[in-house]
């Protein structure tokens, strides 16, 4: 598990170049999907980007990898 935190004072375009190298290095490792715990300010952010609510400030992105037991999960 590990953590990506993009902040709101970076270059225009820095943090979605950011998230699109996370979400690519989980679909090359063949990871299932990506959770994570957005602030209430970055929840839209997260959402333009294609994740989906999944409860309480949490969002989720399905990879279509495989998780380590080989299935989907």
């Amino acid at each position: 598990m590990g953590s990506l935190v993009a902040l709101g004072a970076a270059p225009r375009g820095v943090p979605r170049r950011l998230l699109g190298a996370a979400v690519a290095h989980a679909r090359d490792r063949g990871l299932a999907r990506l959770v994570l715990r957005p602030s209430p300010a970055g929840a839209a952010f997260y959402r333009a980007a294609g994740f989906s609510p999944a409860g309480d400030e949490i969002v989720v992105l399905p990879t279509g990898g495989h998780g380590p037991t080989g299935g989907t999960t």
